[in-house]
């Protein structure tokens, strides 16, 4: 059974053109009838793309002005792009909002007319734990071909984001800015390629004085057909003169762009030495806080440890690993107890940690 193809504008053409310009799904009464406004039905669609995939076709282009519609419905059309064989390139010729700006993102490159809109929004329409499980899939979806973070994209869809093509060039939502102003007008240095194998032609007879034919240079150049050579040489020195323009104007946006890219690295860089800075930091603070409490509680126990630096350095260091540990060592310890010497003032004596540790033993034994 043939094809009857609702969406594309001539199946049979190399490139074939389809049109994504009205809701995603239908929407329907509060009765549940359809409310009668047209909308693009996603499994037709996905059938359509897939059929001309299967046709050999050197490329299909998807053309996008739509406000979004049904989730569903928009990733049928989202997985037919993606894993089409034929390349499929989507443009945003309006407006690309909700689930449609995901459509708009499956393609191979993503050409954004100069004035069209992007836009994101939060999912609606179900219940709490429907609306999250559609949220993380938009924003998987959005992720894969941008390279935005998930949790990023979803920030975008928690309130209505819009954003114009500068934007979306930026963030890599777009491949490629079609500007309104080069539509239309035939493109110079193709022109002027075309019209100076005529030119030369024209020189050539003339340097065997044989009149020559102008008909075909003059129509190049869109002069009159009994434009003398002065016309036709000033005709071309000004398409040269526009080509060198033209080529100045690249070589311009190249070192803009070389530039830009430079900054970007020089930003990026300064971004991961920040963000090592403030973990270290954060590590240092929580040290000093752990450092802290420890200290607090092994001054608290100097009766049964005495004041030697050395043991309360190890005391608190034991405590910043254990601090319930250390405390319940600590509180089983005995008082230093004060033994008379010969010949000299009585000192307190302070415990060995052996001695400690046979005293705990001996208790644990004692209660066993």
């Amino acid at each position: 059974m043939e094809m009857e193809f609702e969406y594309c504008i001539d199946a049979n053409a190399d490139e074939p053109i389809m049109l994504v310009n009205r809701q995603i799904g239908a929407s329907y009464t509060e009765e549940g009838e359809w409310d009668g406004l047209p909308y693009i039905d996603g499994a037709k669609f996905q059938e359509e793309l897939l059929c001309l995939d299967m046709m050999g076709k050197k490329r299909i282009q998807v053309w996008i002005n739509s406000e979004g519609g049904s989730v569903l419905q928009g990733m049928n059309m989202f997985n037919a792009i993606i894993k089409s064989r034929t390349p499929v390139d989507t443009y945003n010729v309006g407006v690309a909002a909700s689930i449609s700006g995901a459509i708009f993102m499956a393609g191979r490159k993503r050409i954004m007319s100069d004035y069209a809109q992007f836009m994101m929004h939060p999912v609606s329409g179900g219940d709490n734990k429907s609306m999250d499980a559609f949220r993380t899939s938009i924003a998987t979806m959005l992720s894969a071909k941008c390279g935005i973070e998930i949790d990023t994209i979803m920030s975008f869809m928690d309130v209505t984001t819009w954003m114009d093509a500068n934007k979306c060039k930026d963030l890599g939502i777009s491949t490629d800015t079609e500007f309104t102003s080069s539509l239309n007008k035939k493109f110079v240095p193709n022109a002027t390629s075309e019209i100076m194998p005529y030119a030369d032609k024209l020189i050539n007879k003339l340097i065997t004085k044989t009149k020559p034919k102008m008909t075909q240079v003059t129509n190049k150049l869109n002069l009159n057909a009994d434009a003398n050579e002065a016309s036709i040489v000033e005709a071309i020195n000004k398409l040269q003169e526009a080509t060198n323009v033209a080529t100045a104007a690249t070589e311009t946006a190249n070192n803009a762009r070389i530039a830009a890219e430079e900054r970007i690295a020089s930003l990026e860089a300064e971004l991961t030495q920040a963000k090592a800075e403030l973990e270290a930091s954060k590590e240092a603070t929580l040290d000093a806080e752990a450092t802290a409490s420890a200290t607090e509680l092994v001054n608290t126990f100097k009766a049964r440890i005495g004041n030697k630096a050395e043991t309360l350095a190890k005391w608190v260091n034991l405590a910043k690993l254990d601090m319930e540990g250390t405390k319940s060592i600590l509180e089983d310890l005995p008082l230093n107890v004060a033994s008379p010497k010969a010949n000299a003032e009585p000192e307190y004596q302070q415990a060995t940690a052996a001695s400690i540790m046979a005293n705990i033993t001996a208790k644990n034994q004692v209660k066993n």
